[in-house]
């Protein structure tokens, strides 16, 4: 069987003042979809996910994680048409930052997506409680980490599931790509409802390993 790779791909805005470039390259509400590639060039990735075909920019900022998986001396060529990656893009600029690759990803994500999913890119700033905050540019986002949640390294490999074993290896400023999905929650007598994004995959872009988080709990 021919082994297919995943990627994923961010979306990030790249400004002249260094100190927003940083924020925004650790930064954003991103979508994703899960899809083969149908054409690649230095500029553009068309990335074909059943009956879609969403055309989304790259550029020299454009980051490629993970390059060791892809055929030698590609990390710059084109993205071989026919690659399974997963896009994670801004909405509605569709503007690439980085492209990570994945050859480790359990066969439940090697379909292509019916629709488009929901992930968020920014910089770790702690784990309590369950609870995962990222400094994003203009604020910050929250996301649960439980039981099933899974941790994985820069180029792939699987490093931990769970909050307890992810917690003592992420470190704080880490820039990670969290892909997640709301939930509801019902409580009270009165059954208040409220909505949370339930962290489904943490991929560690990079790391301060000088400085680790608390054990969540």
């Amino acid at each position: 069987m021919t082994r297919l790779l995943t990627l994923g791909i961010l979306a990030l805005a790249v400004t002249s003042d260094p100190a927003a470039r940083h924020a925004a390259a650790i930064s954003g509400d991103t979508r994703w979809v899960r899809g083969t590639v149908s054409a690649s060039s230095p500029k553009t990735l068309s990335v074909t996910a059943g009956d879609r075909c969403l055309v989304l920019k790259m550029d020299a900022s454009t980051e490629i994680v993970g390059a060791a998986a892809l055929p030698a001396g590609s990390a710059r060529a084109p993205i071989p048409v026919g690659t399974l990656v997963q896009a994670h893009f801004v909405a509605p600029e569709g503007k690439l930052a980085a492209v990570v690759v994945d050859n480790t990803t359990a066969s439940t994500s090697s379909q292509p997506s019916r629709r488009e999913g929901t992930s968020v890119r920014g910089e770790v700033q702690r784990l309590e409680s369950g609870s995962l905050t990222l400094r994003i540019a203009g604020g910050s986002r929250n996301v649960v980490v439980d039981d099933r949640t899974t941790l994985l390294d820069r180029d792939g490999p699987l490093r931990a599931t769970g909050v307890k074993a992810i917690a003592p290896l992420l470190a704080s400023g880490s820039d990670v790509l969290v892909t997640w999905v709301p939930f509801l929650i019902v409580e009270g007598e009165r059954g208040s409802s409220t909505w949370y994004r339930r962290a489904l995959e943490i991929r560690t872009l990079k790391r301060r390993p000088e400085s680790t988080l608390s054990r969540g709990r």
